[in-house]
């Protein structure tokens, strides 16, 4: 699958220095998902909550970097679209962005009940009907992710759309559903949705799909079907099992180095 980073250096991240994870430098280079060999992934199951946003087709913003005023494009080089919500991920690092043309979803990882509830209130207050597709406008979305960073702490959020909630996630507690059908809330992922997964070290910015991931030391690359995305190693140590329900930690999966 592309060109593929080099193996010759895989080895155990248990044999590392855990120095080396902490290295930074001031110019990172790109990798992209073709660049990533999942010949020896681990499989690997999600174990943690997420909060559905579904986002409905409405007016946006455009779907421009706000620092840059670059239009944010997807792992290829291309647009992802011309109006959407950009919003910052905490965990990534960077400007990501979900269009509003009424399949785009937000998903906020690492969400108890408790905080669900909140996020329940919020939304209702910028909404006619109560639930996501409600909302007046992109702005009173935005206010809600705003409420869920500064006031709930939650950092790592990002896009995804219907589809992948409905076949792959299913509903913590009572399920709801927004006026177009779709499904909300306090989510999980599917037990039997295994990816597979592996930890690609060193200091770069990563594309996959139309997201950015920021790696300072590493990331976790997990590979689920035609999609593939990165995430923080921290987040994966507290949020994935092994396949058969066992912990899984850095040192269980192999260790690719880009090539320089």
């Amino acid at each position: 699958m592309g060109t593929q980073i080099n193996t010759n250096n895989s080895s155990k991240l248990a044999n590392t220095n855990k120095s080396d994870l902490n290295t930074q430098t001031t110019k990172q280079r790109v990798l992209t998902q073709d660049d990533v060999n999942f010949e020896k992934g681990t499989k690997v199951i999600s174990a943690a909550q997420k909060y559905i946003i579904t986002v409905p087709k409405m007016p946006g913003e455009p779907l421009v970097n706000p620092e840059t005023q670059e239009q944010i494009k997807d792992w290829k080089g291309n647009p992802i679209g011309d109006e959407g919500i950009v919003f910052w991920n905490g965990k990534d690092q960077g400007y990501q962005a979900v269009q509003t043309d009424g399949n785009g979803v937000l998903i906020l990882n690492e969400v108890t009940k408790d905080v669900a509830e909140k996020l329940d209130y919020i939304i209702a207050a910028h909404s006619k009907d109560g639930t996501p597709s409600g909302c007046y406008d992109y702005k009173h979305l935005k206010a809600c992710l705003t409420y869920a960073q500064k006031a709930l702490g939650i950092t790592d959020m990002y896009n995804s759309d219907n589809k992948f909630i409905s076949s792959k996630m299913s509903s913590v507690g009572e399920a709801k559903t927004d006026a177009s059908g779709n499904s909300y809330g306090l989510m999980k992922r599917d037990d039997r949705d295994v990816c597979e997964a592996v930890y690609v070290k060193g200091n770069y910015t990563l594309k996959t799909g139309d997201r950015e991931h920021v790696a300072k030391g590493g990331l976790v690359v997990l590979k689920q079907g035609e999609d593939i995305r990165g995430i923080q190693p921290d987040v994966f140590e507290r949020t994935y099992r092994k396949a058969d329900g066992s912990n899984v930690t850095l040192a269980d999966l192999e260790l690719y180095t880009p090539e320089k």
